[in-house]
């Protein structure tokens, strides 16, 4: 017959190795997901139209480093980048058009491991998107054996899309408008109007004149020519 210290020796045994099958606190139940905050940030908050701007994102959180996919939303479009060792991303933005200004700007944080980080959404900031400049280019080009001049214009904006839409040429004389034609630009944003039987000899001035477009501001030019 065991004593009554074998006994109780066994008893403290048996509640130890009970103590260490049973699942911990942590293995109870799983921690809760760390809570994330995102900002944004844009540079610049004014940009013409074709002009590049950049979202500057940041995922906070009180410990360990998040991962995962950051989407900003411009309006109707979303572009996506992952985050950085940094916490970070840098996102360029779509090319907005003029007519939906000003955009409304978010970002959105979704964690490669929801279990660990929680998603979250920034507040949305606003980005004015401005016709861009445009300038022309003109070349006039007399030949005298067939009596023809011809005014070819290339119209250039300041950040390089091609603008849309049409220009005004005009044959002047002594300040007297002779000829005019309205001539639509090519997806090269190129015009070339041709006037023919330009017989009186004198000074000419070539007039051109870009109204503008939904995304581009107008512009004119005035190139001197003899006959």
């Amino acid at each position: 017959m065991p004593s009554p210290r074998s006994a109780q020796f066994c008893l403290i045994t048996a509640l130890a190795v009970t103590a260490a099958l049973l699942p911990g606190p942590a293995m109870a139940a799983n921690a809760a997901p760390v809570k994330t905050r995102t900002r944004v940030a844009l540079t610049p908050t004014t940009v013409a139209y074709g002009q590049v701007a950049e979202a500057a994102v940041r995922v906070r959180t009180k410990k360990r480093r998040p991962s995962g996919t950051i989407a900003v939303h411009a309006g109707r479009q979303h572009v996506s980048a992952e985050i950085t060792k940094r916490h970070r991303a840098r996102i360029a933005l779509p090319l907005l058009n003029v007519s939906a200004t000003p955009y409304s700007i978010s970002a959105n944080f979704r964690p490669a491991n929801p279990d660990r980080f929680t998603s979250s959404a920034s507040e949305a900031t606003e980005l004015v998107v401005v016709k861009d400049a445009t300038a022309p280019r003109v070349r006039v080009r007399h030949r005298k054996a067939k009596k023809r001049v011809v005014v070819r214009s290339r119209i250039v904006s300041a950040h390089g899309r091609v603008p849309k839409g049409a220009v005004r040429v005009e044959l002047r004389r002594g300040g007297v408008q002779v000829r005019s034609k309205r001539i639509r630009l090519d997806a090269r944003g190129v015009a070339r109007a041709k006037f023919a039987k330009v017989r009186k000899r004198g000074n000419y001035v070539a007039f051109v004149r870009f109204a503008g477009a939904p995304n581009f501001l107008g512009c004119q030019s005035l190139t001197r020519f003899s006959v």
